[in-house]
């Protein structure tokens, strides 16, 4: 499977990932969440 590759994300795509966060009233408790899980390097769900 493929992996996140969170390192090399260009710039535009974490601040595109921090507007969509703030338009869409996402917690920081879940942001942490998010941040946590990614931590484990989880396996990409092919759709």
């Amino acid at each position: 499977m493929p992996k996140i590759q969170w390192e090399r994300l260009p710039r535009e795509k974490w601040v595109h990932l921090r507007d969509r966060a703030k338009e869409r009233q996402i917690s920081q408790e879940d942001l942490f969440a998010l941040a946590e899980w990614k931590a484990e390097d989880p396996d990409v769900p092919l759709w």
